[in-house]
């Protein structure tokens, strides 16, 4: 029983900690969430400018219907994604509370987490497309890659085997994204 009485009362003290933020805390969080989103605005810009016009070249290039469908979904997705930027990074207006900056920007960030958790799964979609087409083993070749072993590695199962859990880490770490910024908005509307 005294292990369970300390554990509670250790516990409500980690609750206290994150729910009492000062004024100034508050302010100077809603400036981090915007410097960190002007930095996310400018590298998706970046990463656009050297992705799509590969993946159009690529599939204007392409003669299998699985590769080029494969291209298409993962451009597709990578559109969609960019969608979501057209109106630049979020920023603080002038007269806005700090709170209902960072409160927006939190429920931002969990429905961007979202969003990049439905891509993965049209992700894998095209991947699998792809290794139908061949995709894989055609880019091997293409690199010059003449081992028996990775052609046959490429061309069997171990392909998915290899790619599979990167995606499924990438799912589970957007969800815990997603649920962090969930707790940390409940805990904004318990403190307000």
């Amino acid at each position: 029983m005294p292990e369970d009485e300390s554990q509670k009362l250790w516990k409500g003290q980690e609750d206290e900690a994150l729910t009492m933020l000062s004024r100034g805390e508050m302010c100077s969080r809603a400036r981090f969430f915007e410097k960190e989103g002007v930095w996310l605005f400018r590298g998706v810009i970046a990463v656009t400018l050297l992705i799509v016009p590969a993946y159009i070249f690529r599939s204007m290039t392409e003669h299998n219907a699985w590769q080029i469908f494969s291209l298409g979904l993962i451009l597709a997705v990578w559109c969609r994604f960019v969608w979501e930027f057209r109106k630049g990074p979020q920023q603080k207006d002038v007269s806005e509370p700090c709170l209902l900056f960072v409160r927006r920007t939190l429920e931002g960030k969990r429905k961007g987490a979202l969003l990049i958790r439905r891509g993965i799964l049209l992700v894998a979609v095209a991947m699998f497309s792809g290794w139908l087409g061949g995709g894989p083993l055609e880019g091997a070749r293409a690199w010059g890659i003449a081992s028996p072993a990775i052609q046959k590695f490429l061309a069997g199962p171990g392909y998915f085997l290899l790619t599979a859990p990167i995606l499924v880490f990438c799912w589970f770490a957007f969800w815990r994204m997603g649920r962090k910024a969930e707790k940390e908005m409940a805990k904004l509307d318990q403190e307000t």
